[in-house]
């Protein structure tokens, strides 16, 4: 897929300010009515990882930043390995919501469990604890109709009930949770949990190896994670430290 698109990134503004200025013609990877799928490169899998942290599709911030890193990095003759990893840590779960994200991982004593000092150290000193991944791997948005403007997926249509996302939740994700089988996995927001249900009624995944419950981390959803987090914080935290036990 990076050799695919590696001329469109390269193509790309040397002055990326936002999504508009990725969501290209030339990186798109297919698309219906109503979704729509561009190209970034957020393939790397951490194999030896302990955790997996897994959002639904990556959003705007993570898209813009992800091609950013890659249109740098294309220029700088790195190997295709070291350029899909090295983007990946760096985008993922990148801009304010990483903040929330390491606020709750620590109120559930996940650094605790790990031996870190902070969950932060997962996404700068201690990476390969971590793999970071989405339901749908690659950028995903959502229009209203043909000619209606992109926006991003949010739930509308129902991740473990649409095709086009399905089809991605059987052909990408069952297997590349699979291939990691010893993490623990902690779907982010209601939309990763369906995800993860579903491919346990396939028997794709076993839900001993999940933790459900977390809000998503998007700043968005501060609402929530106000007010549901403290709810179900004290489960979570007895569930992480029984996983690491």
């Amino acid at each position: 897929m990076l050799k695919k698109y590696s001329q469109s990134i390269l193509a790309l503004p040397s002055d990326i300010h936002d999504v508009d200025d990725v969501l290209v013609p030339g990186l798109q990877i297919e698309q219906n009515d109503r979704l729509g799928t561009w190209y970034a490169p957020f393939e790397y899998v951490n194999a030896k990882a302990r955790l997996i942290l897994l959002g639904v599709t990556p959003g705007p911030t993570q898209m813009t930043n992800a091609l950013r890193f890659a249109r740098e990095a294309l220029g700088q003759n790195l190997s295709e390995d070291a350029l899909k990893r090295d983007v990946k840590r760096r985008a993922s779960f990148s801009g304010p919501m990483r903040k929330n994200l390491v606020r709750m991982l620590d109120g559930v004593g996940l650094h605790t469990a790990l031996r870190i000092s902070t969950t932060e150290a997962i996404f700068v000193h201690d990476p390969d604890l971590l793999h970071s991944t989405s339901c749908i791997r690659y950028p995903t948005f959502y229009r209203r109709g043909p000619g209606a403007p992109w926006r991003p997926y949010n739930a509308t249509p129902a991740i473990d009930r649409d095709a086009y996302l399905v089809h991605y939740l059987d052909t990408e994700l069952a297997p590349e949770l699979a291939s990691i089988p010893d993490a623990l996995i902690i779907p982010l927001g209601a939309s990763a949990q369906r995800a993860v249900e579903y491919l346990a009624r396939q028997d794709d995944l076993a839900l001993t190896r999940c933790i459900l419950g977390m809000p998503h981390p998007s700043g968005a959803n501060n609402g929530r994670i106000v007010n549901e987090f403290p709810r179900v914080r004290a489960e979570i935290a007895d569930k992480v430290k029984a996983w690491f036990a």
